[in-house]
């Protein structure tokens, strides 16, 4: 059975100018994310751009926020975010249905471009959008990146108003509008009416993070820890068949060899077939185990009840930190579930994630580990 179409969408406040520069230099593959996650370079001078802004130069995204506030007079308003930053997309499926995922000239891909500019004018506003681009030369499609600049008159005082940037008031009025208890949740809801009105009727909403209890994973590292594992599992696979085929080929000389033996050559010959799908569901047993204690291991990290790992310094042995709040059973519960992703490259992926999660977040945090129980070396270790 078909996987469903969905329609979804992500959401960022940009805080500052800074931000916005570093969202800029993502676009132009100035900054390490952006060339890390470039599968096909020679793609990137063909993804689709647009800004009226700034149009000969749609990725200056810092110089059409500017060109933005001066043409619509409005300022930014104290420490309120600056602008907002959305991912508008449908499933990849849909876009390949009508020819290539990273095809500029793809019909889905300009649909998807035109009604996702023209669902974030409707909601945001006239001129709220001041740039987009879809990018192409990456592994996943179906996505366009919108930059906005809600904005709204504001009274400083009884005789003085002012048109300010007011990200937070505009996504108030989507949750308003949709009766909805956070606003981007509602912002998927209204794009996905959107999206299967106008694009696919077969498009839908994804179940609510809230119901799922997923949490989002960084492409880049979600990747990297799928190629891991991935990798490992095909060593290990193609080493049990060249085992099993030198066993096979001695069976079938013996077969040559002895009319007389025949049957039991054949016999052996079954037994050997028997044990190589016994070997073969083996090793995927033991994929899988380490593919769900990876995932264990960055659910923890992401949920908080893994803050922190660190070398001991006398062995140079990974020890991973608890959320001191846990209590001793469950966290010996986690550790023995970890096991089968040790050996597996898990402290690597779990000290990637932990630096990723300390950048997005802006905390350093400072957990001192215990000398006692609290200590996630693995056992045998």
């Amino acid at each position: 059975m078909p996987s469903p179409l969905r329609a979804f969408i992500r959401a960022e406040k940009v805080r500052d100018l800074p931000e916005l520069s570093r969202l800029a230099s993502h676009g132009r593959r100035l900054d390490p994310t952006g060339r890390r996650r470039t599968d096909n370079r020679l793609l990137t001078p063909f993804n689709p751009a647009g800004s009226v802004y700034s149009p000969h130069d749609p990725l200056d995204v810092v110089g059409a926020h500017r060109a933005a506030l001066a043409e619509m007079g409005a300022v930014p308003y104290g420490r309120a975010a600056i602008a907002l930053h959305l991912l508008v997309g449908v499933s990849p499926e849909l876009i390949r249905e009508s020819g290539g995922l990273h095809d500029p000239r793809n019909p889905m891909n300009q649909a998807l471009i035109e009604k996702a500019l023209a669902w974030a004018a409707e909601i945001f506003g006239a001129g709220a959008v001041i740039a987009w681009r879809m990018d192409l030369d990456e592994a996943g499609g179906g996505l366009v990146d919108i930059f906005l600049v809600p904005t709204r008159v504001a009274r400083m005082n009884a005789r003085c108003e002012k048109r300010i940037v007011s990200v937070h008031g505009a996504l108030e009025d989507v949750r308003l509008a949709h009766k909805a208890p956070f606003s981007y949740s509602a912002l998927q809801s209204s794009w996905a009416t959107y999206a299967g009105a106008t694009i696919d009727a077969r498009l839908h909403r994804g179940e609510p993070k809230a119901s799922t209890g997923r949490a989002h994973l960084p492409p880049d590292i979600y990747r990297r820890v799928c190629e891991q594992v991935a990798s490992v599992a095909h060593a290990r696979i193609e080493a049990r068949e060249a085992d099993l085929g030198k066993l096979q080929a001695l069976a079938q000389e013996a077969l040559i060899a002895a009319d007389q033996a025949r049957a039991a050559a054949e016999r052996r010959a079954a037994a050997l077939q028997a044990a190589r799908i016994q070997q073969h569901a083996r090793v995927q047993a033991e994929v899988d185990a380490a593919m769900e204690a990876l995932t264990l291991g960055m659910s923890a990290v992401l949920d908080g009840r893994i803050v922190d790992l660190q070398y001991d310094p006398s062995d140079g042995l990974a020890n991973l930190i608890p959320d001191p709040n846990l209590d001793d059973a469950t966290w010996a519960g986690l550790l023995d579930a970890l096991v089968p992703a040790w050996d597996r490259g898990l402290p690597q992926v779990l000290e990637n994630l932990l630096a990723a999660r300390k950048r997005t977040e802006g905390q350093r945090d400072e957990h001192q580990p215990s000398t006692t129980m609290h200590y996630g070396r693995m056992p045998g270790a």
